[in-house]
């Protein structure tokens, strides 16, 4: 390098660096800080120019001229720089264009490459889904048609699950119910056999005897009379005369109707709701509907 042929204490202090280095590729800031030097350093330039044999501004190599022209400046000496950084500059984007121009062309030559080879590939797939179908077509819908049928089977088996368990549901909750009821009427019966009540109330609410004792009598008769035999076959006779009632046989008011004929019947408990008034309390409609079936019973039983 010319630097390093100029004698060391003629080289600017910020060059020593430079002029000093064994590097054969110059470092970016070294080298930004020698073109400085010599563009504002008229004397430094001059030893340059001195130390250098080949300075030639119309040398065909773009570096070697751009050199000479920046160290001898002759006329124009920056246009003609900038010519020919632009016509490098040129050159540069042609060479990447070319490039670009043979990688569009192997890119294209690859997709080619590439279309052929899928092309092929679907033709090997299409001959062994058509092969594949021939083969294990009657399997697979005979597997469908099983999947089908498992898939109908297990939702009818869920649905008569689900169903079971609704139903064992409500028969608990009914069956709580009834508990609940059964407690509360315990506990009534409990409170009405504790309370002290006149006869003559009790004969006024519930048409029965309201003494103990009568009471008594009252259940040992209803109890005798569940003890006996009642014949279960309806004669003629009362055939005709359930065809002959007044109302439906399914209405409450059958009961009343039936009453009145003094003929032995089999007495269904739905029937004889309607004697739960709702209006007294559960234990003395209890009391009171018993008392009715008593007098049933010992009808039938005479």
């Amino acid at each position: 390098m010319t630097m390093r042929r100029i004698d060391s204490d003629e080289v600017p202090a910020r060059l020593r660096r430079l002029a000093s280095s064994s590097a054969r590729r110059i470092p970016p800031p070294l080298l930004r800080q020698a073109v400085d030097a010599l563009d504002s350093d008229d004397w430094l330039r001059s030893k340059v120019v001195e130390e250098t044999d080949d300075l030639d501004p119309d040398a065909p190599a773009r570096e070697h001229a751009a050199s000479a022209l920046f160290l001898l400046r002759p006329p124009s000496w920056e246009e003609r720089i900038a010519e020919l950084s632009e016509r490098r500059r040129h050159a540069d984007l042609a060479g990447e264009l070319a490039r670009m121009e043979e990688a569009r062309h192997d890119d294209a030559r690859t997709i080619e490459r590439l279309r052929g080879e899928l092309k092929r590939l679907e033709r090997e797939r299409d001959a062994i889904e058509s092969s594949t179908a021939e083969r294990f077509g009657a399997e697979i819908e005979l597997e469908a048609r099983r999947r089908l049928t498992a898939d109908r089977v297990r939702a009818e088996v869920e649905r008569r699950v689900e169903d079971t368990i609704a139903e064992k549901s409500a028969v608990e909750e009914a069956l709580r119910a009834s508990e609940g009821r059964l407690a509360e009427t315990r506990l009534a019966l409990e409170r009405e056999r504790r309370k002290p009540v006149e006869v003559s109330t009790t004969e006024a609410l519930l048409g029965i005897p309201g003494s103990p004792e009568a009471i008594a009598d009252t259940l040992d008769r209803v109890a005798l009379a569940a003890r006996r035999k009642v014949s279960t076959q309806v004669e003629p006779t009362v055939r005709h005369a359930i065809d002959d009632l007044a109302v439906r046989p399914d209405l409450p008011e059958a009961v009343t109707e039936l009453l009145r004929t003094p003929r032995r019947w089999l007495i269904d408990g739905y029937n004889v709701a309607h004697l739960l008034s709702g209006r007294q309390p559960e234990a003395m409609d209890r009391l009171r509907l018993e008392a009715k079936l008593a007098d049933l019973l010992t009808k039938a039983a005479s």
